[in-house]
């Protein structure tokens, strides 16, 4: 019995609750009765919403009403259901309520009424959106990221990195990052301690994935700290470089797989009885899980577990309301073990529970067995089988997602809803099972106490009736809620921390009450778990935050109409403005070029009918001005409804990979022209070195009497062979005589010839560094090189102007800024030509090395010579660069590996006289004039001349008399067996072979590579008869014929 009188009790049990319980009249819904409570929750005193009966239902939203009444007209006797509802408090604020009504015997002349008790739900809602923000972020972000701590084991794994790996969150949180990497552990050990010391670590890889393959990546490894700066873990950024082929797709699934359990979610929330949600959700659970029978058993204190609902796919004798022993079954083994169960072979499984024997002779295999818990009791089992073999996992259970948790919720329900409704003492049972609570005297002891808070301090009625409320203070000497409501009549809400019998503490949230003067009714609820959770949200927060500022790429997450609600870090850094200068705004006002605004608002605009399309390229301007081309992946978060929650982006900037693909396209174009230009000049010098042989010849042969004439011919050829000099400018293998050259004596060499041509209003300076080390190349084609940049420089220049040439060192160890892209490390040599002329404007620039372009008039430039510079240069291994400032002048940098070789002396001149000989000779050419051509030549200087038309006539030939030839004078390019095979071949026959090498045209490294293996010289085409002989003199050894 109660130690205070029923109606006393009852008043305070409506009151004393952070509820109010209410009873209204269906149809208008006028106002019987409501609890004291409704003042605390609502600001509305009771008396006045008695007062207007209407008052209570004109303060209710639209829908909240609707669903009132078609509760109400569907209510039959004995049913709890579930209101939720807004109501409008009197303070006009819209406040969320949960109430769960049943029928109420009304007042004389009004049998019929409905009776509610309704509690406030607006926390709980605040809560769970706080609790899920944060990290729904993260999760739900394009970018592949995740956390590890120090030691290398993974704490989180967002969706995107288990659609990258192919492992499931629950695979991966708990192993380490090695795991990923396909090198060996110190490898991954070492990076770690890298980030661990607070070092960022980006660089290309591989990792591992889950089929076993491996997958190209940018991995970037930064170190997160928490509160205090001390280091939390890693955040690791994985970017990847190769395709994502059913990316989509698998999104796709994932997301089905979530609105599923969703809708599962809502289906148990929507009812109390445990069995027709089961038959709802038996269907939709088909989307997640195979099964051909699945089930939900329930515990019972002192009874065998009860099939409250089993759902079969045919005939099962083990159905609806079945109880099974609880020592020999397979619920009872998850009660006992606390665990979930799975046996892939039913056959095979070595405990034969009493259920086996009918599964198996239904045909089931595999069995999977959910522990449902409400807190650390398990109150049922969510139970699966198929008759498929190995039919279920761990991941099975994964995909459940909170399925589980709901339906252990939903038995609490049904157990609570069923004792309510089996129990003849209503408000007694309103006592015993609600919330936890005890009534308190004036003297501070307990009166009464329910089951609730026995379970919650951990004590027997008895003994617990025995202890005053200051027992269970942790603080001795703390203010007494109890005392203060008694004396001043009014409720106290308060947080408290409480001592359980075991001696843990629990945090609790304590609602006292006035019963009577001497009586109060105190109602406690653990929050011992809400507190750990706002702290661990409170963390999560600062850590998500964390996450997302180190992360190395572009996020930014905006509304549905476009507006910045996230500009990360990164985002930041890229632009130059800070996330509070640009949250809030259109993303189109701020950071889209106006060419590019209208396809991104038109995809903004449709948001309601289609997502926003997933990868897309696009420059965002700068703070500065500039812009920058970003690559993006977007994705859509959308809410129950299927509203808009978020677009997130998540992009890289490209504008530097898009700038080397257009260095790429002009370096080929460039080496296109280069291999034409060659094939060209190498033809073209072996129709010149006819025209100078034979020109040679005529010489000698009719002396003095046309000699004026003769000589213009050779000038001619000498000026065609200028030409295809300069077309083997900008040639693939150009340079003929490559030796140790001086920079400092080339220059010099140029400044002494322009100094004479160049008009006097040009100031010519130079500063050349002493001591500069040689280059490798040709010193002829170096010369036209810094002649031509000369009189670049000088037309433009036409009213006069200083124009500098220097030299000196450079050595680039790294990335040093200045330093050409793709320059290996090393020393070189720099050559600087500055001009203080009209400047080049900057949309010229990236064509002035083209061939034949140029910007002068018709008649005043071929554009070939900037082409002819550049071709040059790239030939002997350097790089030429130039900056220009219109207005103010133009600089050329040319830098030239540097050599550790000593510079040579230049070749003696070529003797006037031709010097013949009586030897033997082979000539080989596969140019018929030009064999003619050398019979008569070294015929006439006293030679025994033998040809050949290709390579295997010079071997056969060779083969055949080597012991008569005393050199060979072979062409480096012809049809079939090419010179360098060719003089293999002879090497091979006799390795002391005197070989002369020739060629119009020499590929890159033949000449060079061949004389180093051996060969006795090289003889560029065209050439003249003295030069043929002085050479063939050398190679023979230069004694008597």
């Amino acid at each position: 019995m109660s130690p205070f009188p029923r109606h006393d009790l009852l008043g305070a049990l409506l009151s004393g609750i952070p509820a109010f319980v209410f009873t209204l009249r269906p149809g208008k819904f006028g106002l019987l009765s409501v609890t004291n409570g409704v003042k605390v929750l609502t600001g509305f005193e009771a008396r006045d919403l008695l007062a207007n009966p209407g008052l209570f239902a004109s303060r209710l939203f639209p829908d909240g009403r609707e669903n009132l009444e078609r509760l109400c007209a569907d209510l039959a006797e004995g049913e709890v259901p579930m209101w939720e509802f807004r109501f409008r408090c009197a303070d006009s604020r819209a406040r969320w309520f949960r109430a769960h009504l049943t029928k109420a015997q009304g007042p004389p002349g009004d049998p019929e009424a409905v009776t509610g008790i309704a509690f406030a739900t607006e926390e709980e809602r605040r809560a769970r959106r706080k609790a899920h923000e944060g990290i729904s972020i993260l999760q739900a972000a394009g970018a592949v990221i995740f956390f590890a701590d120090l030691k290398g084991t993974i704490r989180l794994w967002n969706d995107a990195s288990e659609l990258f790996f192919g492992w499931t969150r629950t695979e991966m949180v708990g192993s380490t990052v090695h795991r990923l990497f396909p090198v060996p552990p110190e490898a991954v050990d070492a990076m770690v301690r890298t980030v661990r010391s607070g070092n960022a670590v980006s660089q290309e890889t591989r990792l591992n994935t889950k089929p076993g393959g491996e997958a190209d990546c940018r991995v970037t490894v930064s170190r997160v700290t928490g509160e205090g700066g001390v280091p939390a873990g890693m955040v690791v950024t994985v970017q990847g470089t190769g395709e994502r082929k059913g990316l989509e797709n698998q999104l796709q699934q994932l997301i089905t797989r979530l609105r599923t359990i969703e809708r599962v979610n809502r289906f148990i929330a929507s009812d109390w009885d445990i069995g027709k949600v089961h038959e709802r959700i038996a269907k939709e659970m088909e989307k997640l899980i195979d099964f051909d029978r699945t089930s939900v058993a329930v515990f019972e204190e002192g009874k065998d577990p009860i099939l409250i609902r089993a759902y079969s796919k045919g005939h099962t004798d083990l159905g609806t309301g079945i109880r099974v022993p609880l020592d020999r079954s397979a619920p009872g083994w998850v009660l006992s073990h606390r665990m979930t169960r799975l046996d892939a072979d039913m056959a095979a499984s070595p405990d034969q529970f009493a259920e086996n024997e009918v599964l198996v002779r239904e045909g089931i295999r595999s069995r999977l067995m959910i522990p449902l818990f409400v807190g650390e009791r398990i109150v049922g089992t969510l139970n699966f089988n198929s008759r498929r073999k190995g039919a279920y996992s761990l991941a099975t259970v994964e995909r459940l997602g909170s399925i589980p948790d709901q339906m252990a919720m939903a038995i609490e329900k049904y157990r609570m809803v069923t004792r309510l409704r089996a129990s003849e003492e209503k408000y007694r049972l309103l006592f015993e099972q609600g919330p936890p609570a005890v009534t308190v005297g004036k003297d501070g002891r307990f009166h009464d106490v329910n089951e609730g808070c026995l379970r919650l301090y951990g004590y027997p009625r008895e003994e617990f009736l025995r202890l005053a409320v200051s027992d269970h203070a942790v603080s001795p000497g703390e203010d007494d809620p109890y005392e203060n409501v008694l004396r001043t009549g009014r409720p106290v809400e308060t947080e408290v921390l409480r001592k359980r019998k075991d001696g843990t503490h629990f945090w609790g949230l304590l609602d006292v009450f006035p019963v009577s003067e001497d009586l109060a009714l105190g109602q406690i609820t653990d929050i011992t778990r809400r507190k750990d959770a706002e702290e661990a949200l409170r963390r999560e927060k600062d850590f998500s935050s964390r996450i997302l500022a180190v992360a190395n790429v572009l996020i930014v997450v905006m509304d549905r109409e476009g507006r910045i609600l996230l500009f990360n870090r990164k985002c930041e850094e890229l632009t130059g403005w800070r996330e509070s200068e640009v949250r809030g705004k259109r993303i189109w006002d701020l950071l889209l070029p106006e060419r590019v605004v209208a396809p991104i608002r038109e995809a903004f605009s449709q948001l309601g009918e289609k997502d926003i399309f997933p990868y897309y390229e696009n420059p965002w301007r700068m703070r500065n001005g500039g812009e920058r081309n970003i690559r993006w992946n977007n994705s859509v978060t959308r809410d129950e409804r299927g509203e808009v929650v978020w677009v997130i982006g998540t992009g890289i900037d490209i504008t530097e990979q898009r700038h080397l693909e257009e260095q790429l396209r002009n370096i080929q174009k460039m080496e296109a022209v280069g291999t034409l230009a060659g094939g060209i000049a190498h033809d073209f010098n072996n129709i010149i070195q006819a025209i100078m042989g034979y020109t040679s010849l005529l010489k000698a042969r009719i002396g003095d009497a046309g000699a004026e004439e003769i000589e213009a011919i050779e000038r001619a050829g000498l000026r065609a062979s200028d030409l295809t000099t300069q077309l083997l400018g900008f040639a693939r293998g150009g340079k003929y005589e490559v030796r140790p050259v001086d920079l400092n004596q080339v220059v010099g060499k140029v400044v002494s010839m322009i100094r004479h041509t160049f008009d006097r209003s040009i100031e010519i300076r130079t500063e050349l560094a002493d001591g500069l080390s040689a280059v490798e190349g040709d010193a002829g084609q170096l010369e036209q090189t810094v002649l031509n940049l000369c009189i670049n420089a000088r037309d433009a220049m036409p009213d006069g102007g200083i124009l500098t040439l220097g030299t000196r060192h450079e050595t680039f160890s790294g990335d040093e800024e200045g330093a050409p892209e793709g320059a290996p490390r090393g020393k070189y040599v720099l050559l600087l030509l500055s001009d203080t002329g009209m400047g080049i404007p900057p949309e010229n620039i990236p064509r002035i090395f083209e061939p034949f372009f140029t910007t002068k008039e018709p008649g005043k430039g071929s554009g070939m010579g900037l082409a002819m510079a550049y071709g040059i240069v790239k030939n002997h291994g350097g790089y030429l660069v130039v900056r220009s400032t219109p207005g103010e002048g133009t600089t050329f940098r040319v830098l030239l590996p540097a050599s550790p070789k000593k510079i040579s002396p230049s070749p003696s001149p070529v003797p006037e006289e031709p010097v013949g000989g009586t030897e033997t000779v082979l000539f080989v050419d596969d140019e018929e004039s030009l064999r003619q051509l050398a019979v008569e030549m070294l015929g006439r200087l006293g030679y025994r001349v033998l040809t050949a038309g290709n390579g295997l006539e010079a071997v056969k030939t060779f083969s055949e008399k080597r012991g008569e030839i005393a050199a060979v004078i072979l062409d480096m390019i012809m049809p079939g067996m090419g010179g360098e095979e060719t003089f293999h071949r002879l090497k091979e026959i006799d390795p002391s072979a005197r070989i002369l090498l020739s060629s119009g045209y020499a590929v890159e490294g033949g000449p060079q590579s061949l004389l180093s293996a051996g060969a006795a010289g090289f003889l560029p085409k065209p050439y003249r008869v003295g030069t043929l002989a002085a050479a063939l003199r050398r190679v023979i050894g230069g004694g008597d014929p």
